[in-house]
């Protein structure tokens, strides 16, 4: 065979492997994203069958704000993607049309969402209470940045108090003198009010180190040692999140929500979720900083994933000790 003829022939068969190569390539699918903070890890939990097989909460992350490649995507009976990152709330495409193509899908992330606090000083000296105050405001936005929150404190009114007679009575306090401290001591409906006396007795005895979250009366209520990360834990409830105590295999005193903790630190992604989705949430009641967008029931400490919520203990970041999962 001549030179050139071999040449020509070498140019048909390569051609014919680049066409097989092209034609035999699979789907390529992948997540995009509007309004992404401009750096920060996005990370997200997708359900659908991925390269065959079925998934739920299957989780990704990357480095930039630009996308995701999850893989070859198609329907499955669940089709989801929930998308994480500082400084925004949780995103969510609730019905995700995967195809046997080539899918593009967007999750638009929100603005983060400002949160206000009233604080009210009952226990002196007020210039204590309010570095206390202060510290827990400071320690909070810290953990909600951290966390993945997509909120952040923008009003926090300190209100002195230290020298009103009517706080005498609720110097020891318990849930059931909720509504007189309200009235008698003030109260701001628009926002979480939180309020320093001496003790605190949420079932288990008075103390300076104890909070409490007054479910029915929406409010907070903190004892005069109570620690910055305390009150974090008792926003958390406030979000409708749970304590974490018994569930020892996923979770540790460095969890938010454990109520026995020196070191309160992290949420998981399936703590956050709840935090946005959960119906009673001061995210969605109080706050109404999600109005018209989906709300589920999670169970707050459901340790299997559904189609509704991820387990929450779902992490796509580490925890600590505690690796992705």
């Amino acid at each position: 065979m001549s030179s050139r003829r071999l040449e020509k022939t070498r140019g048909v068969c390569l051609g014919a492997m680049v066409v097989f190569m092209l034609t035999g390539c699979p789907p390529h699918d992948r997540v995009l994203f509007v309004n992404p903070n401009s750096t920060g890890q996005i990370g997200i939990l997708l359900d659908g069958n991925v390269d065959g097989s079925t998934k739920n909460d299957k989780s990704y992350v990357t480095s930039s704000s630009d996308h995701v490649d999850p893989g070859t995507v198609v329907a499955a009976s669940h089709n989801e993607v929930i998308a994480f990152q500082q400084e925004r709330p949780v995103a969510i495409l609730d019905s995700v049309s995967w195809t046997t193509g080539n899918d593009s899908v967007t999750a638009t992330f929100g603005n983060e969402m400002g949160v206000g606090f009233h604080v009210w000083l009952l226990q002196g000296p007020a210039d204590d209470r309010r570095d206390q105050a202060i510290a827990a405001c400071i320690k909070l936005d810290e953990i909600w940045e951290n966390e993945r929150m997509g909120t952040q404190i923008t009003s926090f009114v300190i209100d002195d108090k230290t020298s009103d007679p009517a706080r005498t009575a609720f110097l020891d306090y318990t849930c059931a003198e909720a509504s007189s401290l309200r009235s008698q001591i003030g109260h701001d409906s628009s926002v979480i009010n939180i309020y320093y006396v001496n003790r605190v007795d949420f079932g288990s005895g008075f103390s300076t180190g104890n909070g409490v979250w007054c479910s029915n009366d929406r409010i907070i209520v903190m004892g005069s040692t109570a620690s910055d990360h305390l009150a974090a834990h008792e926003i958390g409830h406030a979000f409708e999140l749970d304590h974490v105590n018994d569930l020892t295999t996923n979770f540790d005193t460095t969890n938010v929500m454990h109520n026995a903790s020196n070191n309160r630190e992290y949420l998981t992604e399936g703590q956050t979720f709840r935090a946005h989705f959960e119906p009673n949430s001061v995210i969605n009641t109080t706050y109404n900083l999600r109005p018209g967008l989906i709300t589920r029931n999670c169970g707050n400490l459901s340790e299997t994933a559904g189609n509704k919520c991820p387990a929450i203990q779902k992490r796509i970041w580490a925890d600590g000790t505690f690796p992705p999962n």
